[in-house]
């Protein structure tokens, strides 16, 4: 009697999405662009830091800077340009559909996105969880500059 194995391949919905948030890796040279700085705070855990930023009419931005800094606290006793302490982690610049996504070891985070000229600084301040995390998609204002 012959044996028979049958593997099924599971797709998982939290992992498709992934894919299409992916963005141009940065290079080490490109650094923010600073205007006014807009801090958010996200209080729920997500799993992966994933998003999309989007300008004023809820339309995604194209060419923004995306970096990752470890210690967020850094940003809430200094919000100037100048501040020192972080050490930027991971950075990308997103295409046309506003889209960015890093895997990152669980801890606390910044999220920094910036564009040059006419655009304010939005930092996230967010934490990755792998066992309390959400697997919503950020969404990021960048305002412009006034």
């Amino acid at each position: 009697m012959p044996f028979f194995i049958l593997v099924i391949a599971v797709w998982t919905f939290a992992e498709a999405p992934a894919r299409d948030y992916r963005c141009s890796r940065a290079a080490n040279s490109l650094v923010t662009s600073w205007g006014q700085e807009n801090v958010v705070i996200e209080h729920e855990p997500v799993k992966v830091i994933r998003g999309v930023v989007q300008v004023s009419d809820g339309n995604p931005a194209d060419g923004v800077f995306v970096e990752v800094y470890d210690r967020p606290e850094v940003v809430l006793r200094d919000s100037s340009p100048s501040r020192k302490g972080q050490r930027r982690l991971a950075a990308c610049t997103t295409g046309p559909n506003g889209r960015f996504s890093f895997k990152m070891a669980p801890g606390r985070y910044e999220v920094r996105c910036s564009k040059p000229l006419e655009w304010n600084v939005t930092s996230v301040l967010l934490e990755v969880s792998r066992k309390k995390g959400s697997t919503e998609a950020l969404e990021v204002p960048l305002e412009l500059a006034r």
